[in-house]
């Protein structure tokens, strides 16, 4: 094989530095309460109508307007819902819990609709970065975790390596998002996506590709990446969604 052609082939396999697929934050400070509910039996676009409603008010009364998705397959909620706190201190002082308890009635209303429910508070990137993200996309993977004990800040380690792999092929990188209070989730990660087909573009990349971005992520090898993630990790459910019009 001639020199020239070695060359061209080893620059196309190894990256020579980071390859910024997004220039997006992918993890912060910012607090949110994740509501994960299915809606009763045979009320499903019911509820839809009445959470539009309810967020709306939210928005009215000057709080940040709720952001959801909706469950196409994998994990057993309906919705799932992120609420904008920003910190424990302000979401309940006083002003700010004064106007929500004007949402009594209407809450009555949401949560007659609801058949299950559980929160899980977690700290992320606000929603500056966060919403553009989501209202611009049709369709989310959502990777919730637990965490073997004693593991849970190597999987976050974990995470943000397969976001170095992720951007070495100029794929979308996943939001972080780790758990404060609430469930037994760790974390869990979020992808934004236009829609299926641009989530499964990912099975067009190359073989050589792939070892090169693994390489260069810190796993050594694309066929380390689901082991080692299974190392650290008690439970894991992956979940596809799609925006909610």
């Amino acid at each position: 094989m001639k020199l020239s052609r070695l060359i061209w082939i080893v620059l196309l396999i190894i990256p020579a530095g980071p390859v910024r697929a997004q220039t997006t934050e992918v993890e912060g400070d910012y607090l949110y309460r994740v509501q994960m509910l299915r809606a009763n039996p045979g009320e499903f676009r019911a509820f839809i109508e009445q959470a539009k409603i309810h967020f709306d008010r939210i928005a009215f009364l000057g709080e940040e307007r709720p952001m959801w998705m909706r469950h196409s397959q994998g994990d057993k909620w309906d919705f799932l819902i992120l609420y904008p706190m920003g910190e424990w201190s302000e979401y309940h002082s006083s002003d700010r819990t004064q106007l929500r308890s004007t949402l009594v009635s209407d809450d009555s209303s949401f949560a007659a609709r609801i058949a299950w429910t559980e929160d899980l508070f977690v700290r992320g990137v606000g929603p500056d970065v966060l919403r553009p993200q989501m209202d611009e996309a049709g369709f989310y993977h959502i990777e919730m975790f637990n965490a073997l004990p004693g593991k849970a800040e190597e999987l976050l380690t974990q995470r943000r390596m397969e976001n170095e792999f992720l951007q070495a092929l100029n794929r979308p990188v996943n939001f972080i998002f780790v758990r404060e209070a609430g469930s037994s989730v760790d974390s869990f990660t979020l992808g934004c996506y236009r829609d299926l087909k641009h989530f499964a573009e990912s099975g067009d990349l190359s073989p050589d590709a792939e070892e090169a971005a693994a390489r260069y992520a810190g796993f050594g090898s694309v066929s380390n990446i689901s082991p080692y993630l299974r190392s650290l990790i008690a439970e894991h459910h992956d979940t596809l969604a799609v925006a909610i019009q």
